[in-house]
């Protein structure tokens, strides 16, 4: 049962209609949402928004397409709800159904109640909630899924602007270009970024298109545009450089070479109590069946440990190393590795599709120092948290404060530049790499270190899981190394000479090596009497 777009051409123009397919079983029907496009602006059709910016009505059209999908899937849950099988010609059936009785609906003039914005803001917030932990299956005891409180914080700003603009009057009949106008404004006034005022009135637009779809009100506008710039951000990722220091960086390794518990633990972790630093992680033994079939684990008895930060760092890698997201990082097991083809292969949460990692040497160093002795159930990498996935993922917060405090430890200081934007007012500033890197940091740096050592952008965009070229290249940075050699054909610069040292010169850096320890009594004279 499978929901996607495609494009088909139309014999009268150069334009194609966009045709909605549903396949079951062995057939298929397609499904008009009467939308024309040309098909150099028809991207990804298993994309939410398959129509490419370079259509002047991509928002529109996109639009359009989600809530056109959106009817399908309803019919599909009616269906599946009451035990029919959502075959092509009963699909096919509802579908005629449905667009008969919006016919008719449209011919009759009817009195449609129209809620308050404000009360069903809070009903949108409801349905956001449980929907998100549905999605997710996720037990979260009342708080919400990281997903709904954001959409939560977005609708705080908004419910703030009815309630000083409209003193919570607004009716969604009022919901036209001149609300967003307002509302595009206020965000503005607060120095909320471009990027974050784009999301919040994008959030809106959805809220208002799910209280029409849910017969709160007939009212409000979904097609205004949010005109700031929003592609100002520098794609800060590491150096070659930094990573090799961090990969080298051991210092927080629970055991040292030698098999010994590391004494120097305590200088990294002053400030914390030992059981809040210390992982003990149980060891646990794959079961199988006598074909081979992985049917569960069994404990051995035996722990093993490690340190937050030595975890956290050993991620923060893995993540450089393979693009994986958090999510991702913290949820991969040993299931998820394909030991025929070298890949990784864990379904990712934020698309719910399947990727295929290709090991390297970085990937396999880390994978086999945490999946040694270990089930293939067990999470790979092991935190100082509970043992669930909602808790695992709700740690990233934490986990990109670690990172940053690893980076300062380690004594990462390369100054970055930092581009914020709010409406038509940039500023532009130099940090220290440490004060904003994060785990997505990573994902930018795989892209980076990829792109620009030569591998191609469509193989990076798929190990990515992106749905196109377009997204992959917000995460690549600037080349500066080639872009600064560009014309050194020319032969402008200068070599720089090297100066032969005197013989004074030379006796005094022996004699300052020697006085800094750093060369043995017998050495210092034999190079003596070498000079003299």
């Amino acid at each position: 049962m499978r929901l996607y777009y495609v494009v088909k051409p139309n014999k009268s123009t150069k334009d194609c209609y966009v045709i909605l397919k549903y396949k079951f079983k062995s057939k298929q029907i397609d499904l008009s949402p009467s939308i024309k496009v040309k098909k150099s602006d028809f991207g990804n059709g298993k994309s939410d928004s398959p129509i490419k910016r370079t259509d002047i009505e991509y928002l529109r059209k996109n639009e359009v397409l989600r809530g056109f999908k959106e009817q399908i899937n309803q019919i599909l849950y009616k269906l599946n709800s009451e035990g029919v099988e959502p075959s092509c010609e009963m699909v096919k059936n509802q579908f005629k159904k449905l667009e008969k009785e919006k016919f008719f609906e449209s011919k009759i003039p009817t009195q449609s109640t129209s809620f308050p914005v404000s009360y069903v803001i809070n009903k949108y917030l409801e349905h956001v909630k449980s929907n998100s932990i549905s999605k997710y299956k996720l037990d979260t005891n009342g708080e919400g899924t990281p997903y709904s409180k954001s959409v939560k914080s977005r609708f705080e700003h908004i419910k703030r602007f009815i309630k000083d603009t409209y003193n919570d009057t607004l009716d969604f009949y009022e919901v036209l270009d001149e609300f967003y106008d307002k509302l595009q404004n206020y965000l503005i006034g607060l120095n909320l970024s471009n990027v974050t005022i784009s999301k919040i009135i994008s959030q809106f637009r959805q809220f208002v298109r799910w209280s029409q779809k849910n017969n709160y009100t007939k009212g409000g506008d979904t097609s205004y545009k949010v005109t700031l710039s929003t592609n100002y951000k520098s794609v800060n990722s590491l150096t070659e450089d930094e990573v090799t220091i961090l990969f080298k960086y051991r210092e927080f390794s629970y055991l040292t070479k030698t098999g010994k518990v590391n004494s120097k633990l305590k200088v990294h972790y002053k400030n914390w109590k030992e059981r809040d630093y210390i992982i003990s992680e149980e060891l646990r033994k794959t079961k199988m069946d006598k074909n081979g079939k992985i049917t569960g684990d069994i404990s051995t008895g035996r722990y093993q440990n490690f340190t937050t930060y030595e975890v956290l760092l050993d991620m923060f890698l893995f993540g450089i190393s393979t693009g994986l997201r958090w999510s991702n990082l913290v949820t991969i097991k040993g299931i998820n590795y394909d030991y025929d083809t070298k890949k990784f292969t864990p379904i990712q949460l934020k698309t719910k599709s399947k990727v295929q990692i290709q090991e390297n040497d970085l990937s396999s160093y880390i994978w086999m120092k945490y999946v040694k002795n270990k089930s293939s159930f067990q999470y790979v990498f092991p935190l100082p948290c509970k043992e669930d996935e909602r808790t695992r993922r709700q740690y990233n917060t934490k986990g990109n404060v670690h990172i940053k405090e690893i980076f300062k430890i380690i004594g990462l200081k390369r100054r970055v530049e930092v581009v914020s934007m709010s409406g038509e007012t940039s500023t532009e500033e130099k940090v220290f790499l440490h004060s904003i890197v994060s785990f997505h940091m990573g994902r930018r740096t795989h892209s980076s270190i990829g792109v620009h050592g030569g591998i191609d952008p469509m193989s990076m965009s798929k190990q990515l899981g992106h749905s196109g070229l377009e997204m992959t290249s917000r995460y690549v940075g600037s080349d500066n190394k080639k872009l600064g050699g560009m014309f050194d054909f020319l032969g402008t610069k200068k070599k720089e000479e090297v100066k032969e040292m005197t013989k004074e010169e030379k006796l005094i850096e022996l004699r300052d090596l020697y006085t800094k320890k750093l060369i043995t009594k017998k050495v210092y004279e034999e190079k003596m009497k070498e000079l003299i």
